[in-house]
């Protein structure tokens, strides 16, 4: 199974004030290129689409451009939105997407609601189960108590919180398939690829079965499963 990970796209984003438009439609159409040539059998886009939480319509018009290529070359997406995006906006967005072949996860869900994706091999030879979950805030896990500094370690409850969430998405994978869980999270224990940048300690991912598929952390690894 070829899963091409991609994160963090920032259409929007400016450089001393400068745009950078021109830069995100021709690095993005190099994943379109990289995605056809390589003949994968689903792309993963893991937040971040957008540096903005209200896109410029010009920003948006890449991003839909290059979905609709995938969907042309006959590649399928799974997306969740990191926090950058607004999760609303992808929500509504959801449905349309959805007969593009674009699948996009944009709240959490429970895994037998929506929470966890299934992508077939172009081959048919295999399936892949895609554990989705997209940018959750610490408000949404923390308590205000613990929000306020009353708590002594708030940022351990949530990286606590946030492994038994993950645990919870996987727990139900099925292991006679490629298995897959995709986050736009902080994690510790991470092999880095290079370009990225330390930053807090968040949930553990070394002791997950699934592999796994977050934000900022670009590291190619081989993926194998057991076939039908």
């Amino acid at each position: 199974m070829r899963l091409l990970h991609t994160a963090d796209w920032h259409v929007g984003k400016t450089l001393a004030r400068r745009p950078r438009l021109d830069e995100a439609a021709s690095a993005l159409g190099e994943v379109v290129a990289i995605a056809r040539d390589e003949k994968a059998d689903a792309v993963i886009v893991a937040g971040d689409i957008y540096e903005h939480l209200a896109p410029s319509p010009e920003a948006e018009e890449i991003v839909f451009e290059t979905l609709l290529a995938l969907e042309k070359a006959g590649i399928p997406v799974v997306l969740i939105p990191g926090n950058h995006d607004a999760p609303r906006r992808w929500s509504a967005l959801a449905p349309l997407l959805e007969r593009f072949s674009v699948h996009c996860v944009a709240e959490v869900r429970r895994p037998d609601r929506g929470g966890v994706i299934e992508v077939e091999a172009r081959d048919g030879s295999m399936v892949a189960q895609v554990a989705a979950l997209p940018w959750v805030t610490d408000r949404r896990i923390v308590s205000a108590r613990e929000m306020m500094g009353l708590a002594e370690e708030p940022s351990q409850v949530y990286a606590e919180e946030l492994g038994r969430l993950m645990r919870a998405m996987c727990a139900g994978l099925d292991a006679r398939k490629c298995t897959e869980f995709i986050g736009h999270i902080f994690v510790t224990g991470a092999r880095l690829g290079g370009g990225e940048r330390d930053a807090d300690s968040r949930p553990d991912l070394r002791r997950d079965g699934a592999g796994a598929a977050t934000g900022p952390i670009r590291r190619a690894r081989r993926r194998r499963a057991a076939r039908r």
